[in-house]
């Protein structure tokens, strides 16, 4: 909870939320620096994944972040999270790079980029 309470004071974070039918199905946390757009997190609540809210979360973002002159997004996600790489692979980003142990568990992290 702290996480989104520094989220709301940061003057270039975004918090997005996608509510269905009064339940929050989904959030995107972002940063918007010098043109850059820095994915935090994007997380849907699993009953309700594959149903294109982290799609609408990330075309939501782009959007917005394209109207301040966006020049590229980045973002880590899990080695092991075939479905959001495939997700993101869709919307553009390719692999630039890993981060090893990058999560608390000692998960490795790729890295990954779209150009606009």
């Amino acid at each position: 909870m702290q996480h989104f309470a520094d989220e709301l004071d940061n003057p270039v974070a975004s918090v997005d939320l996608y509510w269905s039918k009064g339940v929050l199905a989904g959030f995107l946390c972002s940063w918007l620096v010098a043109g850059e757009l820095q994915i935090q997190n994007l997380a849907t609540l699993p009953a309700l994944r594959r149903k294109g809210i982290a799609v609408r979360l990330l075309e939501h973002a782009i959007a917005r972040s394209r109207a301040t002159g966006l020049t590229s997004i980045w973002l880590e996600v899990r080695i092991s999270n075939a479905p959001a790489i495939a997700l993101y692979q869709r919307f553009g980003f390719s692999a630039c790079g890993t981060r090893t142990a990058y999560y608390p568990d000692g998960e490795d992290a790729l890295l990954m980029k779209r150009e606009e």
